[in-house]
C-alpha cells in the first residue's frame, strides 16, 4: 500500500462533518456502486444501491447475477432475496447475516450503508492517524491504525475520497495490516434525499 503524503491531522474535519451529515441531514440516497476486490482494474461487482432511514436497503444487481434483487427491512429485521428477475414469486427470506448474501469482504446487508462505513473509519481512527488533503473538489482522507490496530476483523487502513460540496463519498478503499487491498468501492451517479417509500424496499411475493 502506498500511503499518501499528507499533513497529519487530529480527529475531526471532513470525516466528522460527513458523519454529522449522514446522521442529521441525509434521510435517503441512491448511487451506482462499483466494487473491486483485488489489484486488477476489472470491476467485480456493479449494483444500484438505495437507502432510506431508519435502515431500509435495496440492491439491484447489474454484475454478476444481473436482475437479482436484495432488500432489507429494518422493521422486521429480515433480508429478502429474489435471485431471478424472471421468477418474481421466488423470494427467499433470510437473516441479514446469512452467508448466502454476504459479499466477498463479508459485509452484511444491514450494515451496508454509508454511515456504517464512516463509523468504521472513525472507529479505526480512535487508535490511528488521519491524513487529509484537498484535491479537485474532494477531501482525500487516509486513516491508518497504530501498532497494527484493526477493525472489522482485518482492516487496518482506509482511503476515502469525499466530495467537498456534499460530503458524500466518491471512493472508499480498505487495506489489511500488510497493506494489501481488501476492497475498493466507487460511488457514481449519487442522488441525495430522493423521495423513497418503504414499500419500494419490499419485494412482492
Amino acid at each position: 500500500m502506498i500511503f499518501l503524503t499528507l499533513a497529519l491531522l487530529s480527529f475531526g474535519g471532513p470525516l466528522e462533518e460527513a458523519v454529522k451529515a449522514f446522521e442529521e441531514i441525509y434521510r435517503s440516497y441512491s448511487y451506482l456502486m462499483k466494487v473491486n476486490h483485488d489489484d486488477n482494474e476489472d470491476i467485480d461487482m456493479v449494483l444500484r444501491y438505495y437507502y432510506l432511514k431508519p435502515g431500509f436497503v435495496r440492491m439491484e444487481m447489474v454484475k454478476p447475477f444481473e436482475g437479482a434483487l436484495l432488500t432489507y427491512d429494518p422493521e422486521v429485521g429480515k433480508a429478502y432475496l429474489r435471485p431471478f428477475r424472471m421468477i418474481e414469486g421466488f423470494v427467499l427470506e433470510l437473516d441479514p447475516g446469512s452467508r448466502l448474501i454476504r459479499g466477498p469482504s463479508d459485509h452484511r446487508v444491514d450494515e451496508s450503508d454509508v454511515l456504517t462505513l464512516l463509523y468504521t473509519v472513525t472507529e479505526l481512527l480512535k487508535r490511528g492517524e488521519q491524513r487529509v488533503k484537498e484535491k479537485e473538489g474532494l477531501f482525500v482522507i487516509e486513516v491508518v491504525g497504530k501498532e497494527g490496530h484493526k477493525v472489522r476483523n482485518n482492516i487496518s487502513g482506509f482511503v476515502l475520497k469525499i466530495a467537498k460540496d456534499t460530503l458524500f463519498p466518491t471512493y472508499a478503499a480498505s487495506f489489511d495490516p500488510e497493506g494489501d487491498l481488501i476492497e475498493e468501492v466507487f460511488f457514481e451517479d449519487v442522488v441525495i434525499n430522493p423521495d423513497l417509500d418503504p414499500d419500494f424496499f419490499r419485494i412482492k411475493r
